[in-house]
């Protein structure tokens, strides 16, 4: 599984293809908060993930990503995330990968306070 998704990952990352994805239309402006988790694709967020979240009002919102990956984490999907969500401040990223986690008890200590 995991080669069959790379095969299909690397082609549309590279090409700049953003996949079909049905997704609602969400109302957020009663929310300051929006946890966004990915996997890591290429050493970055998908492309349907990054377009889907361009098409959200995020200002003055605080985003924390979430990723998990195979080899990789998600520190190399930021520069694109912060694209995407444009104004919007990205606190606390957590990555969890086969070879790497991140410490998952302090970032929920870090989340906690947000």
């Amino acid at each position: 599984p995991y080669l069959k998704a790379l095969k299909r990952a690397v082609p549309e990352i590279n090409k700049g293809i953003v996949a079909e994805y049905d997704a609602p239309n969400l109302d957020l402006s009663d929310i300051d908060t929006v946890f966004i988790g990915y996997p890591i694709w290429h050493n970055d967020a998908p492309p349907f993930v990054l377009d889907y979240l361009k098409r959200l009002d995020l200002t003055g919102k605080t985003v924390i990503p979430f990723s998990t990956a195979g080899g990789s984490n998600i520190k190399g999907s930021l520069k694109k995330l912060q694209e995407a969500v444009g104004s919007a401040a990205i606190k606390y990223p957590y990555s969890s990968s086969m070879f790497k986690k991140d410490n998952f008890e302090k970032w929920k200590e870090d989340i906690a306070k947000v």
